[in-house]
């Protein structure tokens, strides 16, 4: 493994962890579960077709437009990580919550 596949479980389980907190509980059956998981799906969609627009546009024009571009790209991989450890995080707890096996899938 990797140190930056390494980081990004670290990273969800964090994100897991800071979830349960803001939502207690588990979810109520698979369709909230997955919604959940789409909802996340859908706004690292929108990260990555739309977000290095966003982010250039939340600098001041008058700056040094490669300065601007160099920004705008670290603030949207920034964004694209963050959005895929969300997605990470919902599908271990929705792995976790929603089996009433257990068993280990693989080879």
């Amino acid at each position: 493994m990797t140190n930056g596949q390494t980081q990004a479980i670290k990273e969800i389980q964090a994100e897991v962890e800071r979830a349960k907190k803001l939502h207690p509980g588990e979810f109520h059956n698979a369709h909230e579960g997955y919604a959940v998981l789409l909802e996340e799906v859908r706004e690292l969609e929108s990260a990555v077709f739309f977000g290095k627009k966003v982010a250039r546009k939340e600098y001041d024009s008058d700056l040094n437009p490669e300065y601007i571009e160099k920004m705008a790209t670290i603030d949207h991989r920034a964004k694209m990580r963050e959005e895929a450890i969300q997605i990470g995080a919902m599908a271990v707890r929705f792995a976790a919550e929603l089996t009433d096996v257990n068993v280990t899938v693989g080879r």
